[in-house]
């Protein structure tokens, strides 16, 4: 699934792999004299889940995590002159990056692997991992702007200068993803709606 513009430089993978399904045995109780009583039990397995309607879970909470890259990006490129409005400008985006990554964590994981057949396990815990990471690392600069007074221009000036030279957070939690590559979902991703914001070029 090649994905375009800033997404794309987020994450140089592409996703995979086969939906497990499984069932619990049944059970048999035995009652006395009074009550005999045989019972057997299945639980019915879940319903498959289609690659394009994976694809439209998955390619949600993915757009919130482009468009929290780019705003990241934005600020570090053009942040408020006045020092005190750059530190609360830096903190309204990390509370809002740190929601977006922690809400996709769990998405993730809950999603479950896609249900294609030319990779190996592991892509939706892979991803819950990584975004909780980004999530992790964003609350870590939270707390180091927390520590800066809004009326000390020489640390503000010193955290945007840091800011400029550091690596996207969200880009660098992606880093070990690259072994996850589908060509079932590069084939299908382009018809699905709901991702057309991340394969249209920009």
């Amino acid at each position: 699934m090649k994905v375009s513009g800033p997404a794309g430089r987020c994450l140089g993978v592409v996703f995979a792999v086969l939906l497990g399904l499984f069932g619990t045995a049944g059970l048999v109780a035995c009652g006395n004299e009074d009550a005999a009583e045989t019972a057997s039990t299945e639980s019915p397995e879940p319903t498959p889940i289609e690659t394009d309607d994976w694809l439209a879970r998955f390619c949600a909470p993915f757009i919130s995590l482009d468009d929290s890259f780019q705003h990241f990006d934005v600020l570090v490129a053009e942040p408020p002159g006045e020092p005190g409005e750059a530190r609360e400008a830096y903190l309204d985006l990390f509370a809002h990056m740190h929601a977006v990554l922690e809400g996709s964590s769990v998405s993730f994981g809950e999603l479950g692997d896609p249900p294609v057949s030319d990779m190996e396990p592991g892509f939706s815990q892979a991803m819950s991992n990584a975004t909780q990471r980004a999530a992790d690392d964003v609350a870590d600069l939270q707390a180091r702007l927390d520590g800066i007074e809004p009326d000390d221009p020489a640390a503000m000036a010193e955290f945007m200068s840091d800011m400029e030279e550091a690596p996207n957070p969200i880009a660098t939690a992606f880093d070990d993803l690259e072994e996850f590559e589908s060509a079932e979902l590069d084939a299908a991703i382009g018809g699905v709606p709901e991702c057309a914001v991340l394969t249209t070029e920009q």
